[in-house]
């Protein structure tokens, strides 16, 4: 079995079906939100797509890997929003992140997988399949471009914000903020 037939992975939906339910359990054991589940697992799928040398049948099962990578991944989303909601703490005017330990996420009775809930295998392979091209159109960008891109949209944050994280002006990073949409228009257009 050469390299190539050793990191195929089976098809996308069908693995959605086989372990999707599994792992929205695992991330809403950890998040609340059912849009912040729905991104998590999402992001699971993705990275199993975008980066399948990292799976390792020697290691585990598919079930055994995506169980491990939806475990991380929540808690590192629920980190994220914790430290976005304590940025400033209540009442203190004093700033500061503040991280839980991952043994003291709370796990809800209302976050617990429900049948309605889970989309179907179909519209979370088409999510992963439109996030695929997306990162592709990403790649296709220089990594300056791609850096300011992710910040904005992945990271949420303001041109302002990055202008600052960077180091930059303002009106430098709003310009090259527009330049890079209009490549990834472009690439989407072929």
């Amino acid at each position: 079995m050469n390299d190539f037939e050793a990191n195929r992975l089976p098809d996308p939906t069908e693995l959605i079906r086989q372990y999707g339910p599994l792992i929205w359990k695992i991330v809403s054991a950890y998040l609340e939100n059912p849009d912040d589940i729905q991104e998590c697992v999402n992001d699971i799928f993705c990275e199993l797509c975008l980066h399948r040398e990292r799976y390792n049948p020697e290691r585990g099962s598919y079930a055994t890997f995506l169980s491990v990578t939806a475990r991380n991944k929540a808690i590192d989303k629920y980190r994220k929003n914790q430290s976005l909601s304590s940025a400033i703490l209540p009442g203190s005017g004093k700033t500061g992140f503040h991280h839980t330990a991952a043994s003291k996420v709370p796990v809800s009775a209302e976050s617990k997988l429900s049948p309605d809930e889970f989309p179907s295998p179909e519209d979370m392979a088409e999510r992963i399949a439109q996030r695929l091209d997306l990162e592709e159109a990403i790649a296709s960008l220089n990594p300056e471009e791609a850096t300011l891109i992710r910040m904005k949209y992945f990271d949420g944050m303001t041109i302002k914000e990055i202008a600052d994280s960077l180091e930059l002006p303002y009106e430098t990073v709003k310009k090259r903020h527009q330049r890079s949409l209009q490549k990834l228009r472009r690439q989407q257009d072929r």
